[in-house]
């Protein structure tokens, strides 16, 4: 499940291919719908497979019955995630978007001052640098963005350092943690979200670019 505001009920259910990149899908409003949007599109892709396909039909009916039986919403988008998709103010490199609060002055947010695009080389250029020096150097544009984010703390537009600090966690690489660092606990803090300030601070002791994120020993 995904949510904005940890204080809140989930927004919808996501994936993502961690081995692949950091993109969050869209999967459904809820389990039962992303399930729903799954067998969809399984039974729409299994044309060879007659026996998969017959099985994909025979779970989609059933989940229908049980949905209807039970009054479980089954639409793949509702209001609740439309309102969401009006309320957010950037999609960040991950594709999901923010929502942060913003005031009837448009105070709570202001966009990184880069495309993301141009921000993606900025990023790329750190990570593939060979000496410490030329990092140091290839840094200081980013370091003038973390200044940027600073400023619109105190001003209390809190959304550009989550904007910035997600782009930099999802974009990925050990040379930005202790950024990473520097700028989500506190955005959390300031928004008011501080379970995601701890979650992020857990996570990135021991980050995985894998599908298998099991925890058990």
């Amino acid at each position: 499940y995904f949510r904005d505001d940890p204080n809140c009920m989930p927004d919808f259910v996501a994936s993502n291919s961690a081995n692949e990149n950091g993109c969050i899908r869209f999967a459904g409003e809820n389990l039962f719908s992303a399930i729903k949007h799954f067998l969809e599109e399984r039974i729409k892709s299994t044309d060879k497979n007659a026996d998969l396909k017959e099985l994909s039909e025979k779970q989609l009916k059933d989940l229908c019955e049980f949905s209807k039986k039970n009054n479980v919403e089954l639409d793949y988008k509702t209001m609740k995630s439309k309102c969401r998709d009006e309320k957010i103010v950037c999609k960040t490199f991950h594709g999901a978007g923010i929502v942060v609060p913003i005031d009837e002055n448009g105070v709570g947010y202001r966009p990184v001052p880069e495309t993301p695009g141009d921000l993606k080389k900025m990023l790329k250029r750190i990570v593939e640098s060979r000496t410490e020096n030329e990092r140091h150097l290839k840094f200081e544009p980013l370091q003038e963005l973390i200044t940027y984010v600073q400023f619109a703390n105190d001003e209390c537009d809190y959304g550009e350092g989550l904007e910035l600090g997600l782009d930099l966690f999802t974009y990925g690489g050990e040379v930005f943690h202790s950024t990473i660092l520097t700028l989500l606990p506190l955005a959390y803090q300031l928004l008011g979200r501080s379970q995601n300030a701890q979650v992020i601070e857990t996570h990135l002791k021991n980050r995985k670019h894998t599908s298998d994120l099991s925890q058990l020993l």
